[in-house]
């Protein structure tokens, strides 16, 4: 659970860096592409909270689904 939780958080964080850069690039960009699709009108610095809330759950699932995919247990190596 608590490298899921992690991945999700990662996610958020970097995807929040790209939104804050798009906005930075193209100003009006996110707003012309998600057109009416901000349903709780939640928007911290400016992010769709829906946008953050999405990249945390593939976060939560990517993480796992490395396993899955390769057919390989990730495991934390001991140095």
């Amino acid at each position: 659970m608590k490298p899921s939780i992690l991945s999700g958080i990662l996610v958020v964080v970097l995807f929040f860096l790209v939104y804050k850069a798009m906005q930075v690039i193209f100003p009006d960009a996110i707003e012309y592409w998600c057109l009416g699709c901000n349903a709780l009108g939640i928007r911290p610095s400016g992010v769709n909270i829906e946008e953050l809330l999405w990249d945390f759950t593939w976060g939560l699932a990517g993480s796992t689904m490395v396993e899955v995919v390769t057919g390989e247990k990730l495991q934390k190596q001991s140095t």
